[in-house]
C-alpha cells in the first residue's frame, strides 16, 4: 500500500444487501446473517490507494507510491480467535480506487478482524523478478482495521508495512567476470528484533535481518551497474525506531560472492508504516567480495609442484584448515585424488570466494581415484566461473565422497559455474556421487547452486547421486538443470537410492530452477527416489519440469 507521509489511509466499506418491498412500497433493510454471502464495497482515497506499486520517489528519500486495485486482489475478515477466517474477492472496480468484492460472513460474537492482504504473511518470502520490479510489493502492503463491530458498515484501514526502495550502483569486479547474476539482498541490523519476519495471529517472529530474493537480474562487469530493488518492512504492533549507534548492514549477494554496506547511525531512524524510504549507495560505498582466479596456472599444478600450503589451522574441528586461495583449494583436491587421503576426521575452510577462469580442467575433491570422507565449511563463500574442458563421471566441486566410519558436513558453500554440455553421469551443483561404505552419516547444509548443470544423468543441483543415509537441511537450487535428452534430473537430488529414509533427515530445501530438462524422471526436488517414505512438508518447489513424470516430486 501507499500512503503520503504518515496519513493514516481511510476506507469506507458499504454492504450491499437485499431489499425485500414491503406492502406499502417501501423499502426495508435485511440484517446480514453469518455464513451467508456478502458484497462489500471498498473505496480508498485517491490519492493515497494500494496495490500496484508505481513508483513515484523521483529520487528523494521519502516519498509516496501510487497504487490501485487489482484483479485477484483478496483480503480477510475473522472473529476475535481467528476460528473463522473468510476471504473476500474483487469481482469489479480493479484499476481504480473504489472496488467491490464478496465473501461469506464469518460466524462471530459480533467483533471482527480485517486485513489486507491475509492474516498470514511471510515477509521472507519477498522475491522480486526483474530490475526496478514492483509487482512483488501487493502482497507484503499489509492494512488492518482492528476491532469491528457486527455492522461493518464503515471501517478504516491502517498501513502495517512502510517500502525500502535500494538505489544501487556496484563496483566492477577485476578482471572481469562477464555476466553477474544477482541472487538476493539482505537487510540488517545489530538492534534486537528491529523487523518482523511474519505477520500472522500465531507467529509474530522477531528478528535482526530480513532477505528479498532476487531473479532475472544480470549485470556485465565493464557495463551498467545500477541495481533498484524494493522491499516492504512489517511495522506491527508500531513503528520501528533503529537507535543512534547502531549500525544497519546491506548484503548484496550475487553469483561470485557478497557486496557488503555498513553505516553506524548517528542519529535514530524511524521507519513509518505507510511511508516509502530510500537508500542511495553508490559503487564507493561497498565492500566488494574478495575473489582467487582458478587460471591455468592453478590447474596445471600437480602434486610434485603444489608450493602453497593452508593458510592456517590444524585440521580440528575448532581449528580447521583455512583454504584462502584457489591453490590452496587445487591442493586439497590433490591431496585426495593422488596420495589417496581421504581426509577422514579432518576440517577444512573456506576464506574466499573462487572465480574459475575458463580453464581446461576443474578437479573435483574426492574421485574414484581417491574419496573424500572429511568435512567442508564454505564459510558463506561462492565458487563461480565456467568449466570449458574436461568432466568425468561424478563431477561437482566435490566429485566421489564416501561417508566410511566417521559423519561429515558438508555446509555453507555456494556455487554458481556453467558445465559444457557432456555426456557423463553423476553431476551436481555440490557433489557429484556420495556412498556409503561404513556407518558415518553425511549432514548437507546451507548449500545452495545457481549455476547451469549437464550430463547424461542423474543430475542434482546439490547432489547427482546418491547412496546410505543422509542428512540434506537448508539447501536450493535457482540454476538450469540438465538438458532434453538425459534422465534423473532434480532441483536438489538427480537419484536418491537410499531405500528407506527419514523425513526428518531432508528438510527446509528449495528448489526455483528456471529450467530444468530431460526425457525422463525430472523432478522439483528428486528426479527418482527409491524410498517412498513422503517428504517433509517444510521442502518446496516452485518449478514444474517441462519434460519428465515425476513433476514436482
Amino acid at each position: 500500500m501507499k500512503t503520503k507521509a504518515t496519513t493514516i489511509i481511510a476506507v469506507t466499506i458499504a454492504i450491499a444487501m437485499n431489499f425485500a418491498a414491503c406492502s406499502n412500497e417501501e423499502q426495508q433493510q435485511e440484517p446480514q446473517k453469518k455464513g451467508e454471502q456478502i458484497t462489500i464495497t471498498a473505496t480508498l482515497p485517491a490519492a493515497d490507494t494500494r496495490l500496484a506499486m508505481e513508483d513515484q520517489l523521483n529520487g528523494t528519500v521519502d516519498g509516496t507510491v501510487k497504487v490501485t486495485w487489482e484483479e485477484g486482489d483478496q483480503f480477510e475478515i475473522a472473529n476475535t480467535g481467528y476460528t473463522d477466517t473468510q476471504t473476500f474477492t474483487l469481482v469489479s472496480g480493479a484499476g481504480t480506487n473504489t472496488a467491490t468484492f464478496t465473501g461469506t460472513k464469518p460466524e462471530s460474537d459480533g467483533v471482527y478482524f480485517i486485513q489486507y492482504p491475509s492474516f498470514e504473511v511471510d515477509y521472507t518470502t519477498q522475491t522480486q523478478t526483474g530490475n526496478a520490479s514492483t509487482a512483488h510489493l501487493g502482497n507484503y502492503n499489509c492494512m488492518f482495521t482492528g476491532l469491528y463491530s457486527e455492522d461493518l458498515s464503515d471501517i478504516e484501514f491502517e498501513p502495517l508495512a512502510s517500502l525500502m526502495k535500494f538505489d544501487i550502483t556496484l563496483p566492477a569486479p577485476f578482471p572481469s567476470t562477464g555476466f553477474e547474476s544477482l541472487q538476493s539482498l539482505t537487510l540488517s541490523t545489530t538492534q534486537v528484533g528491529a523487523f518482523v519476519l511474519a505477520n500472522t495471529p500465531s507467529r509474530r517472529t522477531p528478528d535482526e535481518a530480513l532477505t528479498l530474493t532476487l531473479n532475472g537480474i544480470s549485470l556485465l562487469s565493464n557495463g551498467n551497474r545500477k541495481v533498484t530493488a524494493y522491499m516492504m518492512l512489517e511495522l506491527m504492533p508500531s513503528d520501528r525506531t533503529i537507535e543512534a549507534g547502531q549500525s544497519i548492514t546491506i548484503e548484496l549477494r550475487t553469483s561470485i560472492g557478497v557486496y557488503t554496506f555498513t553505516k553506524e547511525l548517528g542519529s535514530s531512524q524511524v521507519y513509518e508504516a505507510g511511508k516509502a524510504y530510500t537508500a542511495v549507495i553508490g559503487a564507493n560505498d561497498w565492500t566488494a567480495p574478495t575473489l582467487s582466479y582458478y587460471d591455468e596456472t592453478v590447474a596445471a599444478q600437480n602434486s610434485l609442484s603444489l608450493t602453497e600450503n593452508y593458510a592456517g589451522g590444524n585440521g580440528t574441528k575448532d581449528d580447521p584448515y583455512q583454504i584462502a586461495s584457489a591453490s590452496q583449494l587445487r591442493r586439497l583436491a590433490l591431496q585426495v585424488g593422488f596420495n589417496n587421503q581421504n581426509q577422514a576426521g579432518k576440517y577444512f575452510k573456506l576464506t574466499t570466494n573462487i572465480y574459475v577462469w575458463s580453464v581446461a580442467e576443474w578437479k573435483p575433491i574426492g574421485s574414484e581415484g581417491g574419496v573424500f570422507s572429511g568435512n567442508f565449511d564454505g564459510g558463506g563463500h561462492t565458487i563461480s566461473g565456467n568449466l570449458t574442458g574436461i568432466l568425468r563421471d561424478n563431477f561437482g566441486v566435490f566429485g566421489l565422497l564416501d561417508t566410511d566410519t566417521d559423519d561429515m558436513t558438508i555446509e555453507n558453500l555456494y556455487v554458481s559455474f556453467a558445465t559444457p554440455d557432456n555426456n557423463y553421469r553423476n553431476i551436481g551443483g555440490i557433489i557429484g556421487q556420495v556412498k556409503q561404505t561404513g556407518t558415518g552419516i553425511l549432514t548437507i547444509s546451507n548449500c545452495h547452486n545457481s549455476g547451469k548443470i549437464d550430463g547424461a544423468g542423474e543430475i542434482g543441483g546439490i547432489v547427482g547421486l546418491m547412496y546410505g543415509q543422509h542428512i540434506i537441511t537448508g539447501c536450493s537450487n535457482r540454476g538450469v538443470l540438465g538438458h532434453y535428452q538425459c534422465s534423473g534430473v532434480g532441483g536438489i537430488v538427480g537419484n536418491d537410492m537410499t531405500s528407506d529414509h527419514n523425513p526428518a533427515n531432508f528438510t527446509n530445501n528449495r528448489n526455483t530452477a528456471t529450467e530444468m530438462l530431460g526425457k525422463s524422471n525430472v523432478g522439483g526436488l528428486y528426479g527418482t527416489r527409491t524410498s517412498a517414505t513422503p517428504l517433509d512438508a517444510s521442502n518446496t518447489s516452485v518449478f514444474t519440469p517441462k519434460v519428465g513424470n515425476r513433476p514436482g516430486l
